[in-house]
Formats: C-alpha cells, sequence, structure tokens
C-alpha cells in the first residue's frame, strides 16, 4: 500500500503491508499529527471540565452524615453493570469498614442468569 498526505506546502509519503488491519493502522497514521495538535491545545481545558463535572444525582455519590460517616450512594436505577461499578468503586476506597446495602437490581441479565457475586 502507498499513501500520499499532504498538508499546506508538505507531504510526507508512507509504504504498508500490513494485511487486514491495513486500514486502520493508515487512519491511525494519517491521523496522528491531528490528535496530538488536539490533545496539546485542549487537552488542559478537557481536564478541568471534568474535574468541575458534578456528580449524577444517584450514582456513586458521596453523601456525608452528620457523624462524619460518608454514603455512597447509587441508587438511580440500578443495572448489573452499574452495581459491578459501585462495587469496584467500593473496593477501591480505602477505610476500616465498608457496609453494603443492596435493593433489587431494575434491569436484571435476563438471559445471562441469576444475579450472582463475581
Amino acid at each position: 500500500m502507498r499513501a500520499v498526505f499532504s498538508k499546506r506546502r508538505t507531504s510526507s509519503e508512507f509504504r504498508a503491508s500490513l494485511g487486514r488491519f491495513r486500514p486502520l493502522v493508515s487512519f491511525v497514521a494519517a491521523a496522528w499529527p491531528l490528535l496530538r495538535l488536539v490533545a496539546t491545545l485542549y487537552l488542559p481545558a478537557i481536564a478541568a471540565s471534568l474535574a468541575a463535572l458534578e456528580p449524577t444525582p444517584g450514582r456513586l455519590e458521596p453523601v456525608r452524615l452528620d457523624n462524619g460517616v460518608y454514603l455512597l450512594q447509587d441508587d438511580y436505577k440500578a443495572s448489573l453493570e452499574t452495581v459491578h461499578t459501585a462495587l469496584d468503586v467500593l473496593e477501591a476506597i480505602e477505610c476500616r469498614r465498608k457496609i453494603i446495602v443492596m435493593g433489587e437490581v431494575s434491569e436484571p441479565p435476563g438471559s445471562q442468569g441469576p444475579v450472582q457475586p463475581r
């Protein structure tokens, strides 16, 4: 495969023999300078926006109780996938005790089988 990419007055050429991955690798090679430019220009703004993002109510929302204990509230429409995500987050939190109170899974896995611990 031979490809030539031009930008203004410069161009570059490369040859590749990549079998079935040729289109994907060629696309990444062609897009790489643009991806680097976007990351350089916009990554700080993206990171700042994500840092300022408020948690979605009912989704892994930390709630401080009067006695100083924190409750991790994740009670909005519990699908099995979100239950697993909440348990992964809880596992990563360092603390003396962890208590899990679970209700009904609102979107059970259906034909995937019963809800069981991983």
